[in-house]
């Protein structure tokens, strides 16, 4: 069997959500974790050392949104929210920007973005975000403009979720 990139985030993808099912925050954050890392490391090992050095960054943002999570009273409901978005965004760099599924990233991207957005100031990028670019660039973040409502993004997801991907319409 030829295992395609899009094939192996897939069966991941659905795999962990059977786990998941039932598990504590901080269970689902070792378990997204741990399939991160290893995954850094097959993919390393399969000679595809990008791809494994996007997987191992966003494992660390997962950490660093699960550190600021577990802040307690010492991080607000704001911080945990922009950090554990910053993780979100970190993570779609892994995703090409030559996949099929690329114009979708980019709108949950821009969307999560607004969200950010909402939360904090413009003015300076959040640890997760700032940690991913120490690395490559995500290609995801600033690919489409941010929504100026949710309207408009329900309408600009939509207007890309067609042909094969037109199952993920919402």
């Amino acid at each position: 069997m030829n295992l395609t990139r899009r094939d192996a985030v897939k069966l991941t993808g659905a795999g962990a959500v059977v786990l998941l099912t039932g598990c504590t925050p901080s269970q689902i954050e070792q378990t997204i974790e741990g399939i991160l890392t290893e995954s850094a490391a097959i993919t390393k090992a399969a000679g595809q050392i990008a791809w494994s050095q996007d997987l191992t960054t966003a494992a660390a943002d997962v950490q660093l949104a699960w550190n600021t999570y577990q802040a307690g009273a010492n991080a607000t409901t704001a911080q945990k929210l922009v950090s554990v978005l910053n993780a979100v965004i970190a993570v779609t760099a892994a995703v090409l920007p030559n996949d099929p599924y690329a114009s979708l990233i980019d709108e949950l991207v821009a969307l999560v973005e607004l969200g950010i957005n909402l939360l904090t100031s413009k003015s300076a990028p959040t640890p997760a975000v700032a940690a991913h670019t120490l690395g490559r660039t995500n290609p995801h973040i600033g690919a489409v403009p941010t929504p100026t409502s949710a309207a408009e993004a329900k309408t600009r997801w939509n207007a890309k979720a067609i042909g094969p991907l037109a199952k993920a319409a919402i």
